[in-house]
């Protein structure tokens, strides 16, 4: 972006600048103050203290005097990469009724972060590729065996539960004919009372179709002689 610059005061280690856009210089316009000991900057559009981010008044002037990176004061967190890492610590402590998924997003978000970042420390070492591989393999056969452990005490804990329920099932049905020997008490069945039509009930009536129906008999052609009528 093609800026104009010019120093409008020095005031010990404070520097005043005018920096605008070569294309609009009348509408963007804008000073900065800039303190190379603390690396302090201030501009008069005051972009940061709205959106977060330096305008280009105050990246020109860090450019006039050969600071590559950004300071820390002005990276603000929500625009980088770990933005999300206080929320996820939120969603670790918040109740979720339980839900499996909500549990582990944030542990997996986190952790593949933290791994890619490793990888991105030592791409550039082959002694640390080396250390990474070695770690990696190690780690993979140790989560395999306490995988295959919890599996194993899972499925031992279902035979055991499935056993107890048949025990208790084969309880239930033994007690009943134990008790039945035991008792010489006779049994009374109770059977259901006659049906009973009650007198002067109404029938229903037949409907138009039903009368026509039934009264209708088929005829052929030629066996139905009309009635003789003159008007």
């Amino acid at each position: 972006m093609g800026c104009i610059s010019n120093v409008n005061y020095i005031n010990g280690n404070f520097f005043g600048y005018k920096v605008q856009h070569e294309s609009w210089p009348e509408h963007t316009a804008h000073y900065v103050a800039f303190d190379p000991t603390t690396n302090s900057i201030k501009c008069t559009c005051r972009n940061f203290e709205e959106s977060g981010w330096l305008c280009f008044h105050a990246i020109r002037v860090l450019h006039i005097h050969s600071i590559v990176n950004i300071p820390e004061q002005y990276i603000s967190k929500r625009w980088t990469k770990f933005a999300k890492s206080e929320v996820w610590k939120r969603m670790e402590h918040r109740e979720d009724n339980g839900t499996e998924k909500r549990k582990i997003t944030p542990w997996r978000y986190e952790m593949a972060r933290n791994l890619y970042n490793l990888v991105i420390k030592c791409q550039g070492s082959d002694a640390a590729k080396k250390v990474l591989k070695e770690a990696y393999a190690h780690a993979n056969e140790s989560i395999n065996k306490v995988l295959e452990k919890e599996k194993a005490a899972q499925k031992e804990a279902a035979q055991k539960a499935q056993d107890d329920v048949e025990a208790q099932q084969t309880t239930i049905n033994i007690a009943p004919s134990t008790s039945s020997s035991s008792s010489n008490a006779p049994q009374i069945i109770v059977e259901n009372p006659p049906l009973v039509k009650t007198k002067g009930r109404s029938k229903r009536k037949k409907g138009f179709f039903e009368i026509r129906t039934s009264s209708t008999a088929p005829t052929e052609f030629g066996t139905f002689t009309p009635k003789e009528q003159l008007f």
